[in-house]
C-alpha cells in the first residue's frame, strides 16, 4: 500500500503460525467406527457435533455429542432405527436453544430420503420429516447444508441422481416447496434477505 499519499511502496509481511492446541480429547465409540462432520459452538458456550455411527453389522445411526467447552462429554445420544443407514450432516442451534439437524436415511420403503430432524438442548427428538422424490428411489441421495430463515423455517440442499435440490419448510418442517436444478451439485447455502 501507500504511506500518507506519497508514492513508497511499503511491504508488509505477515507470519501465520499453527494455533495454539488447547485441549484436545479422543471420543472413541462404538469402536471407533464414528464419523463427525460438523462441530459448532453452542450459544452457552458448550461444542456440539454431529455425524453417525456403526451400531452394528446392520446399521449406522446419526451421532450427536454435547461437551463442555474444555472437551468433557455432557451428552451422547444416537437417532436412528434398526435395520437403517441413517447419517448426519449438517446442523444449526434454533432460537428455542434445541437444534435442527439435516442427514439421510435408508428406509426399506423408499431408498435412501434427505432426513430432517428437530431435537432438543438435551438430542431428543421432537419431530423428524422425510423428504423424497418418486426418482430418488434407486438414487444415492446426498444431504449437505441446512440454514434458518428469517421467518423461523428452514431452507436446506441436497442431491440426488445427479441434480441439485433446494427445499424450504416451515418452522414445523412442512415442506412450502422445492426446487432442482439438473446436472448440478449443491454443497452449501445461505439465505439472501433483501
Amino acid at each position: 500500500g501507500f504511506l500518507n499519499g506519497s508514492q513508497d511502496l511499503i511491504f508488509i509481511e505477515q507470519k501465520y503460525f499453527p494455533p495454539e492446541v488447547l485441549w484436545s480429547e479422543v471420543y472413541d465409540y462404538f469402536d471407533g467406527s464414528t464419523n463427525f462432520t460438523q462441530t459448532i459452538e453452542t450459544n452457552s458456550g458448550d461444542l456440539f457435533s454431529i455425524g453417525s455411527a456403526v451400531i452394528d453389522d446392520l446399521h449406522h445411526d446419526m451421532f450427536l455429542v454435547k461437551t463442555s467447552s474444555d472437551g468433557q462429554i455432557e451428552i451422547n445420544n444416537t437417532l436412528g432405527a434398526a435395520g437403517t443407514n441413517d447419517n448426519g450432516k449438517h446442523f444449526k442451534q434454533t432460537s428455542d436453544g434445541g437444534f435442527i439437524c439435516l442427514g439421510t436415511k435408508y428406509r426399506p420403503s423408499t431408498g435412501k430420503d434427505l432426513w430432517l430432524v428437530k431435537i432438543n438442548d438435551e438430542t431428543n427428538e421432537e419431530w423428524s420429516r422425510y423428504f423424497s422424490n418418486d426418482d430418488w428411489s434407486t438414487a444415492d441421495e446426498q444431504a449437505y447444508s441446512i440454514e434458518l430463515t428469517e421467518d423461523g423455517g428452514f431452507v436446506f440442499c441436497g442431491s440426488a441422481n445427479g441434480d441439485a435440490y433446494i427445499i424450504k419448510t416451515n418452522s414445523n418442517g412442512n415442506l412450502l416447496w422445492n426446487l432442482s436444478y439438473p446436472n448440478r451439485v449443491g454443497t452449501s447455502l445461505i439465505e439472501n434477505v433483501n
